[in-house]
């Protein structure tokens, strides 16, 4: 499975700091669950590749009780990462039973009140920015811990479970910080005493956090990925994509972009608006155009193009005082979207969906809990009556309370309404809503 003897010293190190981690979980947490947080990502790839190397070499010795593969699926992941995000877990999982382990892969989803497009549209959130991260907690750490909670209420309530994380220092400044609030910074913690260096808090009961990628840099995941020979290599998304081809791909697509690629692409909602740019949608854009598979389905260019156009428009309609209601606290004295500001917002969601054929906001899919109705047709098509009592029935905020649902479902007037408030907006808003459309 390595080919160690192509590898740098540097290399090999990396490798030896992560495979004591593992040995440290496997000796002082026997019998116990060990659930891997896999995104798809390149870290989380690399991790779920080196714990099933791990337990192949160690099947006499392995002491987990159990493996879970745990993705987080936000609803608004882009679309073909999504697809091969979860070829690849149950992939790997077959892998793991096929060695004669239990395994598990697991897709958690944040409840319907929690997502993107009910916080945007019923209770009128603005899209997420540096300093209000509320997507985090909503569609990442709630269903996660949701998960988790289970996995240790069906296994046993009185041990803990091994979480496994791909976190590494190096990744940004912002993960560096939350590193160092939850675990030793890289100055003083010693990367050869695996307790010490890789061991992270959490507020959650039972949980042992633990993240053996912490101390690695870019450059070793990399050549780490490029020369670990797969363990599935059987299987047919390795030989499909070439390894991690379709990986490299998107992280380094464009020669002229390469560097900002690799320096600032993340992968993961089409609409995050945490950065200005979106490295990862433009590199996944260029990727687009290059990568031909029968396995995935990785859409049109153009398509991406619009979802990108689309993540603009929601970032300009929240940026937009004249549609946020005024607030007396906080950091910030804009508060909600307005009536008018929704209205926009849920136009731009009708727009994408049907440029795209439905084929993008899978999200829009996710069904009422006790009426079946889509959020799609909740948001478009149910008489607007009964889709308001639907909502209130889901919501008691008082922000559900108050929607106007057929009101929100009015984008001529929400144009007309924009145009009285403030037509320089206006005319920048209505200007970026003719482009999106011209990707019909």
């Amino acid at each position: 499975m390595r080919e160690e003897k192509h590898m740098s010293g540097m290399h090999l190190l990396a490798l030896e700091q992560v495979e004591r981690a593992l040995t440290y979980i496997n000796r002082h947490y026997p019998n116990i669950p060990w659930v891997i947080a896999f995104s798809g990502g390149k870290d989380s790839t690399l991790l779920l590749h080196l714990i099933i190397d791990f337990l192949s070499k160690h099947k006499e010795s392995c002491t987990c009780d159990c493996i879970y593969i745990l993705y987080n699926d936000t609803l608004g992941e882009i679309p073909f990462l999504r697809e091969l995000a979860l070829i690849t877990g149950t992939k790997a999982r077959e892998y793991i039973e096929d060695m004669g382990y239990d395994a598990s892969f697991i897709r958690t989803e944040p409840t319907i009140v929690d997502t993107f497009y009910w916080r945007m549209i019923i209770r009128g959130y603005p899209v997420p920015n540096y300093k209000f991260r509320w997507c985090v907690m909503l569609l990442k750490i709630l269903p996660t811990r949701k998960a988790l909670r289970i996995i240790i209420k069906e296994y046993d309530e009185k041990k803990p479970i091994v979480l496994l994380v791909g976190t590494r220092e190096d990744e940004s400044k912002w993960r560096s910080g939350a590193l160092k609030k939850r675990g030793r910074s890289v100055a003083t913690a010693d990367p050869m005493n695996v307790i010490e260096s890789h061991l992270l808090e959490t507020d959650l009961r039972n949980v042992i956090k633990i993240a053996p990628l912490r101390f690695l840099r870019e450059e070793h995941v990399w050549r780490l990925l490029e020369r670990l020979t797969p363990p599935w290599a059987d299987a047919s998304i390795i030989r499909e994509f070439n390894g991690y081809a379709i990986l490299r791909a998107l992280y380094f697509s464009s020669d002229e972009l390469a560097e900002r690629y690799r320096t600032h692409a993340r992968f993961g909602c089409w609409y995050c608006t945490v950065s200005k740019k979106h490295f990862g949608l433009l590199a996944a854009i260029d990727a687009a155009k290059q990568i031909k598979t029968s396995l995935i389905d990785i859409g049109s260019p153009e398509h991406l193009k619009a979802l990108l156009s689309a993540r603009e428009l929601l970032m300009c309609i929240s940026n937009t005082p004249k549609l946020r209601q005024v607030k007396r606290r906080g950091y910030s004295r804009l508060g909600p979207l307005n009536d008018v500001g929704k209205a926009l917002v849920l136009n731009v969601f009708r727009v994408i969906d049907n440029i795209t054929n439905r084929r993008l906001l899978y999200g829009l899919a996710l069904k009422t809990p006790v009426h079946g109705i889509s959020l799609r047709d909740l948001l478009f098509k149910v008489n607007a009556e009964k889709a308001y009592d639907i909502i209130v029935s889901l919501d008691g905020s008082e922000r559900a309370r108050n929607v106007k649902i057929e009101l929100l479902r009015d984008d001529v007037w929400a144009l007309k309404e924009l145009k009285k408030l403030d037509r320089d907006a206006f005319n920048r808003i209505n200007r970026m809503l003719m482009r999106l459309q011209s990707f019909v």
